[in-house]
């Protein structure tokens, strides 16, 4: 796969997604959103991918936008605003939220405005400790952040950090709920590591379908949320890992799963 601002690299099931602008602390550009969509979505359909993490080159996870030049000689700022809007982050976060296998955020430094959002994206973050975090939007007269923070920490705190654009520390993220595990900034990478492997070998099968039921049961009813259960169930009982765990819990073994 050829890319010009990421790096990806592919590892006994663990593809690692580095953002590669550090002289721009990762900021994105519509270029950068492009690649990472592609890749992305590449990752759904290749089966050597079991799991996906997502990381940063240099000082900073991802500094947000490129306020400087969203637009470059291979995609121009659009005239027409809608479609400038469509064109930005937004569809990253449709994208890891629709892919079927785990999505970790390892972030260190700074993760603020759009780079924040594609912390949150993902379905576990791990954070170093003097990391800074912040949906900075409205500092800058801007709108943004609005589709997952409500739903990740409730409605009041949202819109504190939301109305007022501040930062808010890695311990605070961690007491909210979106950081899973805080570590020094050396020891970071050796704990992502460690849970990409463990997801490498688990039934990813299942962890995609448990996902998706999670992400449609966002803001639906009881019993729309129970019918998406009962469809996500049933479409586990047609997959290898479900017969396998079954088989090996039978056996008294361990299971060997290929997340199919």
């Amino acid at each position: 796969m050829t890319t010009k601002h990421i790096i990806v690299d592919d590892f006994k099931g663990v593809r690692n997604i580095i953002l590669n602008r550090p002289e721009a602390l990762n900021s994105l550009n519509y270029d950068v959103i492009q690649e990472l969509e592609n890749t992305i979505n590449e990752s759904k359909y290749n089966e050597t991918v079991r799991v996906v993490v997502i990381k940063g080159n240099g000082k900073a996870f991802c500094a947000g936008d490129d306020l400087k030049g969203m637009g470059t000689e291979k995609q121009p700022v659009p005239d027409h605003i809608l479609r400038r809007a469509e064109l930005g982050y937004g569809r990253l976060i449709l994208a890891l939220r629709q892919l079927d296998k785990p999505v970790i955020a390892e972030v260190h430094g700074y993760a603020l405005g759009a780079g924040c959002d594609l912390a949150l994206a993902c379905d576990m973050i791990f954070a170093a400790e003097n990391t800074k975090f912040g949906l900075v939007f409205a500092k800058r007269g801007l709108v943004s952040g609005t589709a997952l923070l409500p739903k990740l920490i409730g409605y009041q705190k949202a819109c504190q950090y939301l109305f007022t654009g501040d930062y808010f520390s890695a311990d605070e993220a961690k007491e909210l709920g979106i950081v899973n595990e805080l570590h020094k900034p050396e020891e970071l990478s050796f704990a992502v590591d460690q849970m990409a492997e463990k997801l490498a070998v688990a039934p990813t099968a299942a962890i995609g379908l448990i996902k998706r039921a999670m992400n449609e049961s966002i803001g639906a009813s009881l019993q729309q949320s129970v019918n998406i259960q009962n469809n996500v169930v049933a479409a586990s009982y047609s997959t290898h890992d479900y017969h396998e765990g079954k088989k090996a819990f039978q056996e008294k073994r361990e299971p060997v799963y290929f997340g199919k």
